[in-house]
């Protein structure tokens, strides 16, 4: 008797609906799973290095079926996510600098704010993203007062990084002569 019940009661609402033309309004649903699309990911190449203690941004991605604006929370692999940041539309950064060398994995997810008022409370959060590897290291070498120290670390380069850094130095040095000997003439 209960089932028959049941069968009535969905079978009424189901009429009812039919007969006003009225639909169910669709799910309530939260951004898309984020992406991380930017942001250097370390090594030795030229304009790839992460080094430690300076600050890097980092570009993600997301989408929202139901088109509202939304935030997005890093985590930096090291201890530390950053505030809810935002809005957003569909890109948004974060910027981190590392304490410490090493390798990390990041990862970023995503908040919607379906009434546009900044509270996040009524939000939906997204899933995180794949994580994005990011390889920091210490400098190899700095200068101080004109003087270049290298810093010995345990990493093996290849000949050809080595090289590279070698000639980079010689040319900086040469070109340092070449501006004093011009300024003393």
């Amino acid at each position: 008797m209960k089932k028959i019940g049941i069968v009535a009661c969905i079978l009424l609402i189901a009429c009812s609906i039919i007969a006003t033309g009225q639909t169910a309004a669709p799910p309530y649903s939260g951004p898309d799973k984020p992406e991380i699309t930017d942001g250097p990911q370390g090594g030795y190449l030229p304009g790839n290095k992460v080094l430690v203690n300076h600050e890097y941004t980092y570009t993600a991605m997301t989408t929202d079926p139901d088109g509202d604006q939304f935030y997005f929370k890093w985590d930096w692999d090291d201890g530390t996510e950053s505030d809810w940041l935002g809005p957003y539309d569909e890109y948004g950064t974060g910027t981190h600098a590392w304490e410490e060398a090493g390798t990390y994995y990041i990862k970023v997810k995503a908040i919607d704010d379906p009434n546009g008022d900044g509270d996040l409370s009524d939000g939906q959060e997204s899933a995180w993203s794949e994580t994005y590897k990011v390889w920091v290291r210490k400098p190899l070498f700095h200068v101080v007062e004109g003087v270049t120290i290298f810093e010995v670390q345990s990493t093996v380069l290849p000949q050809e990084v080595i090289q590279a850094q070698i000639e980079q130095l010689e040319s900086q040095q040469y070109e340092s002569q070449e501006s004093q000997q011009q300024q003393s003439t």
